[in-house]
């Protein structure tokens, strides 16, 4: 079974960081391999972090003079056009609510300009009133501001596993990993490595030893057929027999008759 500290270096691998030991790791920059050491690769994370987050705070500071920069003439614009950009505005309004709740700071910025109640505007006017330049950089805007927050939630990915990283392999190697092995579905287990995917027979060869054998020896097949293949009797099949079924006497209905009844003189 690959331990806890092999997983996390086939992660970093993915993500273009090859780890050599506990305090040296590798990776491409500017077309060059470099090595350096786990605080300094965390450290050009952090600071990648802090452009990418000073960058999202351009594009809204951009959307703010966009909203407020006087109309100029409208042409008019495929439905498919309209749609996207209605799509684009809603998708800004929960893009906003998320910032909200991660930073603190991306809160007071957005407050501070009006970003939400100048976005939330735009559903308030008719289609018509918006001029074409503010629907087309409105959209352009959107992507953006999705691709750099992706790549902002990758950096931190990696920089977390790189400071997991640096308590040591031998103290990584101690946590328990939990495997996914009673998970079933058609997606199951598509988020972890292939050893954690599969076992080996040999974990499980004496839970299922003799299974087969015990499934057939159980009672309801072989109850009935004690007497099979003895002279003079028939038992063959599994044969239930229910009371209720069988014939009774009339003059024994209270007792032996399938459907319940009163006997005389009796009252409910």
């Amino acid at each position: 079974m690959v331990n806890t500290w092999d997983i996390l270096c086939k992660e970093l691998k993915a993500y273009g960081i090859n780890v050599l030991n506990e305090n040296l790791c590798s990776c491409k920059e500017n077309g060059k391999e470099i090595k350096m050491s786990l605080s300094s690769k965390i450290y050009k994370l952090k600071q990648n972090h802090y452009k990418n987050v000073k960058l999202i705070k351009q594009l809204f500071f951009e959307i703010y003079k966009l909203l407020n920069s006087k109309n100029v003439n409208s042409k008019v614009l495929d439905y498919r056009i309209e749609n996207i950009f209605i799509s684009s505005v809603v998708d800004l309004l929960n893009f906003i609510k998320l910032l909200s709740i991660v930073d603190k700071g991306y809160e007071d910025f957005i407050s501070k300009y009006k970003i939400s109640t100048l976005i939330r505007g735009l559903l308030d006017k008719d289609y018509n009133e918006i001029n074409s330049n503010c629907v087309d950089n409105l959209i352009n805007y959107k992507i953006s501001l999705d691709w750099v927050y992706r790549k902002i939630c990758r950096i931190e990915y990696v920089a977390s596993l790189l400071i997991f990283l640096r308590l040591g392999k031998s103290k990584i190697d101690k946590i328990i990993m939990k495997e996914a092995r009673g998970i079933q579905g058609p997606r199951s287990n598509l988020d972890l490595p292939m050893e954690e995917r599969v076992f080996a027979w040999d974990e499980v060869a004496g839970e299922t030893y003799g299974r087969e054998k015990d499934k057939r020896n159980q009672q309801r097949y072989l109850m009935g057929l004690d007497t099979y293949h003895r002279s003079g009797r028939v038992g063959e099949g599994y044969y239930w027999r229910e009371m209720r079924n069988e014939p009774f006497s009339w003059s024994n209905r209270f007792t032996d008759s399938p459907y319940a009844q009163l006997k005389p003189g009796t009252w409910r």
